[in-house]
């Protein structure tokens, strides 16, 4: 029987069979070979009674430093089911974020990101390349938006544009950073709305994309999360780390896919919806007009002589009264409901759902005010613009096309009255 094997204490066994034998230091002995010596039972009965006594403590040493071996592999199992728990997370994100819309990624970053730190406070912010400044996407707390947004301009670049990789900061009641994992980021100290807000412990995430020659080539947004319930771990840092780089990859991709689909939606001149946009969109508002029997309206517009400024101004400046027309345009409706489009050269179309002719009416009229009280300039000279307005509601049975033109026959009665003037059908 070698050393390893399982001791029998049956009444017809060796006792001591299979114990190995040690030295006066506690180490097992070893014979050429590598095996151990063994006692017999004659042996054994032979020994005097202290030399029996030193052979059951060396027993005892050996079970004791067994049984610590025992608690550090059960210490290091449980640390690695912990650690499979995390990359399961992770897994999961990393199948929910591929080819996240940019939607499902504020879903993810403010309803499942904070539930992994045990933390119940999030915001998620866009970086708007144009204004050098982050927006407030979403939040879990829409009532607190306003006063903490009175310090983002100062606050969030902080956090979000001189950091590479998540991590987490800690602050004590008055709201001084007492740790943090890099240098000096909040030495001034938290605003109070965030302390408000994110408690005295909190995960920041900037997302940006990232290369081995530049660590930050663009920033993208950001994530804070805080008000935990539970002690940040410096595992939690660790696997924020890869959600980190999976909200970072989602989001570019996600406003890469946008970009290349407003390629296809947007008029590059007026940067408003082009004609293939607005005929899906009305197709749509059509439909679901007749199944819910809500009113649906659209607004056609033209630009009054607009011949005019191109011949006397020249093609560029006719392009800016384009511009201007359709930032009023899209400034004078429903952000998010109504749809502005390009219709074809100087002329626009608005789809607005679940408007009537009379209301629709009234919106035509606020926006030839909007339009006529903002002057274009050209080389100096304030230039008054102004446009006319043809107006409809959809009738139940009617084609699109049918729809269109009562909206154009409209317009063509707004012009044959002296233009700069709303008419309807």
């Amino acid at each position: 029987m070698n050393a390893g094997t399982v001791m029998d204490f049956n009444e017809n066994s060796d006792l001591f069979e299979g114990v190995p034998a040690f030295d006066d230091a506690g180490s097992r002995m070893t014979q050429e070979g590598g095996s151990m010596p063994l006692y017999t039972r004659e042996e054994i009965e032979s020994l005097p009674q202290e030399r029996l006594v030193d052979h059951i403590l060396q027993l005892q040493t050996g079970y004791c430093r067994l049984d610590d071996d025992v608690k550090f592999l059960n210490w290091e199992f449980k640390d690695y089911q912990n650690s499979l728990t995390y990359f399961s997370r992770a897994a999961k994100l990393a199948h929910k974020l591929n080819a996240a819309t940019l939607d499902t990624i504020a879903s993810v970053a403010i309803q499942e990101i904070p539930g992994y730190f045990c933390c119940d406070f999030a915001a998620f912010y866009l970086y708007e390349a144009d204004e050098g400044r982050f927006r407030l996407y979403r939040s879990t707390h829409p009532e607190w938006e306003a006063e903490l947004e009175a310090s983002r301009d100062s606050f969030l670049p902080r956090l979000f544009t001189d950091h590479v990789y998540p991590y987490a900061v800690v602050t004590d009641q008055d709201g001084a950073v007492v740790e943090t994992d890099t240098s000096a980021v909040l030495a001034d100290g938290m605003p109070d709305a965030w302390r408000r807000a994110l408690g005295n412990k909190a995960i920041v995430f900037p997302l940006g994309v990232k290369n081995d020659d530049n660590p930050v080539h663009a920033p993208l947004g950001g994530i804070i999360i805080g008000n935990s319930t539970g002690s940040l771990e410096a595992k939690d840092v660790e696997v924020s780390l890869i959600f980190g780089d999976l909200l970072s990859s989602s989001l570019y991709n996600a406003q890469l896919v946008k970009k290349l689909n407003d390629l296809t939606i947007i008029d590059p001149l007026t940067s408003i919806y082009n004609r293939r946009h607005l005929v899906d969109q009305l197709t749509t508002a059509i439909v679901q007009a007749r199944r819910q029997g809500h009113p649906l309206s659209i607004i056609m517009a033209d630009i009054d002589y607009f011949k005019r400024f191109n011949d006397n101004y020249g093609h560029i400046f006719g392009d800016s009264v384009l511009r201007t027309v359709a930032s009023l345009l899209r400034s004078g409706i429903r952000d998010g409901v109504d749809v502005p489009a390009r219709y074809g050269g100087e002329e626009f179309i608005i789809v607005l759902p679940f408007i009537g002719l009379d209301e629709c009416m009234v919106v035509a009229e606020r926006i030839r005010k909007l339009v006529k009280s903002h002057p274009v300039s050209c080389e100096g000279e304030e230039l008054t613009v102004t446009c006319s307005f043809g107006v409809a509601q959809y009738l139940d049975g009617e084609t699109m096309e049918r729809f269109i033109d009562r909206a154009d026959e409209a317009l063509y009665l707004a012009k044959n009255t002296g233009r700069d003037r709303v008419a309807a059908t």
